[in-house]
């Protein structure tokens, strides 16, 4: 059973605390984390990402960075990544971690938003959002859950990203 997923990208400030604010949402009970493989811990969340969340309903402007450490994988059940060069970072970081480790989006890397304007975040964002919903149906699966979060299992929040 996932009772637990870690978000990862690369500075904890766009991709991952999106990621974790939208799992979070449709996936009640399930502890949601994110860090960043090169993060400094402390960096507030991007404004662009803060506003793009609330349009969801998110308040994740407390948010801060926090740096991936030696703890943090072995803690949680399931760790989303949004390029494939974090997954094959964490793979060899923490050779234990094979097979615990995935891409959020099953196609491809996410791209980094960061200092790119409001057209690549609502991009990103709206990438996020359908692959945050894909593993919300698989974790609801997983965990026994007949039934998502709206009845026709497209979306993961009432936003205009899905």
């Amino acid at each position: 059973m996932i009772g637990s997923v870690l978000t990862v990208c690369t500075g904890n400030v766009c991709r991952s605390p999106m990621a974790m604010g939208l799992l979070a949402q449709a996936l009640p009970g399930v502890l949601v984390s994110s860090a960043g493989v090169q993060a400094q811990n402390g960096t507030p969340i991007d404004p662009v990402a803060v506003s793009l969340l609330r349009d969801c309903g998110i308040d994740l402007g407390g948010h801060r960075s926090r740096s991936l450490d030696v703890a943090m994988p072995e803690r949680v059940d399931l760790i989303l990544v949004m390029e494939d060069a974090h997954r094959r970072h964490m793979e060899r970081a923490f050779p234990m971690l094979r097979g615990k480790v995935h891409r959020l989006w099953s196609e491809g890397d996410v791209p980094d938003p960061y200092r790119k304007g409001l057209p690549v975040y609502e991009e990103v964002m709206g990438l996020i959002a359908a692959s945050v919903n894909d593993w919300a149906v698989r974790i609801s699966a997983l965990r026994g859950k007949s039934r998502l979060v709206l009845p026709d299992a497209r979306h993961v929040c009432a936003c205009k990203w899905m």
